[in-house]
Formats: C-alpha cells, structure tokens, sequence
C-alpha cells in the first residue's frame, strides 16, 4: 500500500519500488498535481508509470490535476475509490488513468450516477472505463463534455444529457466550416475525435436504449445519424435540425416536448420501428420527408400549432391508419 500525504517527504516516495505497489491512496491533505512526463523536473514525475501490478486507487477531493501519462503502464488497475463526485469531475485530467475499472464513491460501487448540479464540466477521466455503469443523468449546469467522457462505459442502458454533442455553442461555426463531428451524439463516447462521425455512433454502446434531452436549443443536424441500437428519445429542444435522427432504424418512440417549434428537413426520415407519432401543439413548422420512410407508423397526431407542412413530410409511411 502506497499512501500520498503532505507529510511525506518526496526523496521518501520515490524510494519506494512502485512497480511492486498493488494499492495506492491519495489522501485529502495531498494537495498538489500527481506527475507528469512532460512537466517540469521534479523527483514525482513517473510517479506512478509501470505500475502493472497496481488494482486499487484511492483519490482525495483536494486533487486537482492528473498529468501526462500519470498511469501509463498501469494495466491492472481495476478500481478507483472517490470522496466527492463534484470534485472528481473538477480535476483537470492531462491523461487517461485506466480503460476499464470500477468507480466507487465512498465505497459504494457507482452503478446509477447523477452528476451534482453546479458542475460545469464533464471531462474524459471521470467516467470513462467504467464498465459497470447502468444510467447517467448530466444536470443543466453542465456547457462542456469531453470527447470520449463516457468511453468505454459499455453496459450503459440510460442516458440523459443537457444538450448533445460536446458543447452547446459554437455550433453554427462548427457546421458553417465542416467541423461538426463532435457535435455528434457519438462524441461524447468515442475516445478519438478525429474519427468519422460513423465511427463515433459505432461507439455508443449497444446496450444503451434510453437517451433524454434536457435543455438543448436544436439538436445539430444528423447528431444521432446510424445510432441504431437506441429505441426511445425524449427531447427538449427548440428544433430538430436536419437528418437529425436518419436513419435510426431500431427507434420506437419518440416523445417531443412542448417547447420545440421546427421539426426540420428528413429530421426522423427512415425511422422505420416507430409506431406512433405525437407532434405537440407547440411545433409550427414540419419540414419536408421529416417523417418520410416511417414505415412501421400506424398512428399519427398532429398539434392544432402546426402552420406549414414540407412536401413528403410523411411520404411512404404504408401502414399509417390513423
């Protein structure tokens, strides 16, 4: 057991053969950044590099930066022990600690997490590599979620998240110049953010069935495009932009808050699982093939709200009987 407080002396620490330690804790009173390979020289950088047989590791809530390859070489690292979830998301990571471990909190295993309200950020150490992890609620608070912050979190079956994508604003920018990957609701689960935006929604995992939309404005264009294995959305947006949700195909229901206004071009064309569709009365626009290619839609309701209707909005929809 290797236990880092601020009354250890350093040429102490760095004494101990570290690639035998097997747990490690960090205490509260341990205020400084844990190493970093690129910072500058001190006898803590490497601290904790090579350490192939550390499984357990214990963090204070006075950390406050995780350096460069902090952990690398830490392959059997198999669960981290928390105190405060508020200030485990404030950390500033520079590096990954592990792909796969279990989050505790005070000893209990994190299985349904709530992030708590007055957080700000969600940053890509903090969840991913939990493999245990059934549900995540992102309060309001939050405006910034690293690409990659849920990676590698596979058995995710719930999600509900402010806004998609990685960040809120700047979207306009993003789309207006081509760079609109991580608006994506892939991005915030695939640990490159250069890769295409197939290969972010090849990343959300294929348990995950739920997703729910708090406070976003629009949700981007084609921001859930092949996110196939999702079957329920709950949106609270102001619009759906363009192919948002094409084609989704395992989607069977879709529940439209009162607040949205633009359902826009081919935004649920080719959803073909769906069943049913309820437009609130607050929507004014539908754009044209919103709804196209809904085969499997039986039942449609359309809000007294509704102004103007695109050509094809609910083209091909066969089996449409009420």
């Amino acid at each position: 057991l290797l236990v880092l407080s601020s009354a250890v002396p350093v040429n102490v620490i760095v004494s101990i053969p570290v690639n035998n330690v097997i747990s490690a804790s960090i205490s509260p009173a341990f205020t400084t950044s844990l190493p970093s390979l690129t910072g500058k020289a001190t006898k803590m950088n490497n601290l904790f590099e090579g350490c192939s047989n550390l499984e357990t590791l214990e963090i204070g809530s006075s950390l406050k930066t995780i350096g460069i390859g902090a952990f690398d070489g830490c392959s059997h690292l198999q669960a981290i022990h928390i105190k405060d979830l508020k200030s485990w998301c404030e950390i500033q990571p520079e590096s990954n600690i592990s792909n796969s471990h279990k989050l505790y909190l005070n000893e209990d295993e994190l299985i349904d997490v709530m992030i708590p309200e007055g957080v700000t950020k969600v940053p890509y150490h903090a969840f991913s590599g939990c493999d245990s992890l059934r549900s995540i609620v992102v309060p309001n608070t939050v405006t910034n979620m690293d690409c990659g912050a849920f990676n590698g979190c596979s058995c995710l079956t719930n999600v509900v998240v402010p806004f998609v994508g990685c960040y809120p604003d700047g979207r306009e920018w993003a789309e207006w110049y081509g760079d609109s990957k991580e608006l994506s609701f892939g991005a915030i689960f695939c640990g490159d953010r250069y890769a295409s935006e197939m290969t972010m929604a090849s990343c959300v995992p294929a348990s995950l069935k739920h997703v729910s939309v708090t406070n976003d404005e629009e949700i981007p264009a084609g921001a859930f495009r092949w996110c196939n294995g999702i079957e329920s959305v709950t949106i609270r947006a102001d619009a759906i932009g363009k192919g948002a949700f094409y084609p989704c195909l395992g989607l069977k229901s879709i529940s439209i808050c009162g607040s949205a206004t633009n359902i826009k071009e081919s935004a649920f064309m080719g959803c073909e699982g769906m069943t049913r569709i309820d437009i609130p009365s607050s929507v004014i626009v539908i754009g044209d093939s919103a709804f196209g290619s809904c085969y499997g839609v039986e039942e449609l309701t359309i809000g007294d709200g509704v102004a103007n209707i695109g050509g094809c909005a609910f083209a091909y929809n066969t089996h449409l009987k009420s």
